[in-house]
């Protein structure tokens, strides 16, 4: 199994939890985000492109790298 590690500053997608409003064709991921801080090894604190940060933390299974 390949192992994924992130990066500050690297850009990310993270996995929708909303499940209301959602059809077959929405997209499953948000973003994207900026990773801010490694919490943890597999954790990441992301923030919105305006700077905005959000409030918790997110696990690498929920994330996606995002490419430019």
């Amino acid at each position: 199994m390949r192992s994924r590690a992130l990066s500050i500053e690297d850009l990310v997608l993270k996995k929708d939890q909303r499940t209301k409003d959602k059809t077959k064709l929405s997209s499953p991921w948000q973003g994207p985000y900026i990773i801010v801080e490694i919490a943890r090894p597999g954790a990441y604190r992301l923030a919105e492109i305006d700077g905005d940060i959000l409030p918790n933390t997110w696990n690498i299974d929920q994330l996606r790298r995002f490419y430019v």
